[in-house]
């Protein structure tokens, strides 16, 4: 008996140790704006906690580094399993609300925000939601004079932003993105995506845009974020 009793707690505190050590190199990928790393380690601690403490609090972080990404999906996820571990923090329901609301989901949003103003009256952040919420589903119901559409030639799946014209005839489009073919394909660890390069294209005289190529002229670097960039009237400077 005293052997499986010794043999339990040495398992038990084997997990416990495993997951402090990820909670240690999960703290400190974050504190170094790596969020995607992070948030492996994060989620690897989750999972062998071996306390509700610990769970609950690897499982927020992990919603924090998903957050920090835009990962909305993957934030609500760890939000709600940090809710179930019987987290102590009270702004898990602000952030929970935030990226709902993010997802088109007001509903779910509003009754966050709530329950988030009853916790921490005092922040204006609660009032401001559940205002939004509330005004967000009429204006999608209102009508608008503009027509948006997808341009297939220029967007991908990837992340595609901050397009600038860079001709007097808005014929050449520049943008950053994270698509593949950027300088260099390497993966940056606070997104764990492709690094962003800067790309331009050109619109034919039939309307067709060509295949997006990286900007020449040693703008782009291999292991860098480049790009949000402006360009002067006459195309000839580029600021970024």
């Amino acid at each position: 008996m005293k052997r499986i009793i010794l043999l339990s707690s040495a398992i038990a505190f084997s997990v416990f140790s495993y997951a402090q050590q990820a909670i240690r190199k999960a703290d400190y990928k974050y504190s170094c704006n790596a969020y995607y790393n992070a948030q492996q380690y994060y989620s690897g601690a989750a999972a062998k906690a071996g306390s509700k403490a610990q769970k609950a609090y690897a499982y927020f972080q992990a919603g924090e580094c998903a957050r920090m990404n835009n990962d909305t999906k993957a934030a609500i996820t760890n939000y709600g399993k940090a809710i179930k571990a019987k987290t102590d923090r009270d702004d898990v329901y602000l952030r929970l609300a935030q990226c709902q609301m993010m997802k088109g989901d007001y509903l779910h949003a509003l009754e966050n925000f709530t329950e988030y103003k009853k916790r921490v009256p005092s922040d204006p952040a609660a009032d401001t939601g559940i205002v939004s919420c509330s005004l967000a589903p009429q204006w999608m119901i209102d009508s608008t004079r503009w027509k948006v559409t997808n341009v297939k030639e220029l967007n991908t799946e990837y992340s595609d932003f901050c397009p600038a014209w860079f001709d007097k005839k808005h014929n050449a489009l520049m943008f950053t993105s994270k698509r593949p073919g950027q300088t260099g394909s390497k993966i940056d660890p606070n997104t764990g995506n492709l690094y962003s390069d800067m790309f331009q294209a050109t619109e034919s005289k039939t309307g067709h845009w060509n295949t997006p190529q990286t900007v020449a002229g040693d703008v782009n670097l291999p292991m860098a974020n480049d790009g949000a960039c402006s360009v002067t009237k006459n195309g000839s400077h580029i600021f970024f």
